[in-house]
């Protein structure tokens, strides 16, 4: 069987060069008196060990400094991924969407209350309740943000049904409303004119988070 041979380091070649010197040149050098030979190859043999430490400590120092300068670093846990743009779940949908959000340790988002305690198996994803809510009430490209929140409500209090059950907001903010019949400007009006034609408020479309079922939309 050919065995491949892997070739020297040039720290290897140093080592055997010195170690030769030790044991193959000195006592032609210093003659044959044993005592001498034995003092010069111990002082050999303390510059090979120096040469060899030196060495690598340079080449270790040399591969430390290439690791960093070439961007080689620890692995760290991946960033946390964020939400899907509103255009590519809603064609022609150019708002800004913020994250996600879901209602927890008591906090609450309009009626929308904490789900803790509730099983969240089995309920339609963020993106399916944005594309109902676009099918209910359209997109409001004039809205600067977008967010879908995800919380429990008490069906029955609201008359939204019976119970107390998953809901997900799906909030627009600073939507344009038209003005039907007229009316007073509010202090969230677009600017002054003699004609107002719509309020600035906010919009919102709740969608049941089980079944994706249109509950309300309305201002907010």
């Amino acid at each position: 069987m050919n065995e491949r041979v892997r070739p020297e380091t040039e720290l290897e070649q140093r080592v055997r060069q010195i170690l030769r010197a030790m044991f193959d040149e000195l006592p032609r050098q210093i003659g044959p008196d044993p005592v001498l030979v034995a003092r010069a190859r111990r002082s050999a043999l303390t510059t090979a060990v120096v040469a060899f430490l030196a060495t690598a400590l340079i080449l270790g120092s040399a591969v430390a400094v290439a690791i960093h300068v070439g961007g080689t670093h620890p692995a760290t846990p991946a960033a946390r991924p964020g939400v899907t743009p509103c255009h590519v779940v809603v064609p022609k949908c150019h708002v800004r969407r913020l994250l996600n959000m879901v209602l927890r340790h008591g906090n609450r988002r309009g009626a929308l209350r904490s789900v803790d305690g509730f099983d969240l198996h089995g309920i339609i994803s963020f993106d399916d309740a944005l594309r109902r809510a676009v099918q209910e009430d359209g997109i409001h490209n004039d809205a600067g943000t977008v967010q879908v929140i995800l919380g429990s409500a008490d069906a029955d209090r609201l008359h939204w049904g019976h119970g107390t059950r998953l809901y997900y907001a799906v909030d627009w903010t600073n939507v344009c409303v038209p003005i039907h019949g007229g009316g007073s400007p509010s202090p969230r009006q677009t600017p002054p004119s003699a004609t107002p034609s719509c309020v600035i408020t906010n919009w919102g479309t709740v969608i049941d988070a089980r079944t994706g079922a249109f509950i309300v939309s309305g201002t907010a």
